[in-house]
């Protein structure tokens, strides 16, 4: 009884770590799209305009 619910308790903090990791992985990658989008996109996908900068 006692393993499954330690099992139990370990499903759901990977869950929310992974969450957790997909969730900063996704930010990390949005403000990196925004400083450097040759990493992450293609020349004609993104072609921001140099004039504005998001705050």
């Amino acid at each position: 009884m006692r393993s499954k619910l330690f099992l139990l308790v370990a499903y759901m903090f990977t869950q929310l770590y992974l969450s957790n990791v997909i969730q900063l992985s996704l930010h990390y990658r949005h403000l990196f799209s925004k400083c450097c989008p040759s990493l992450y996109l293609s020349h004609d996908q993104c072609r921001p305009d140099k004039g504005t900068v998001e705050q």
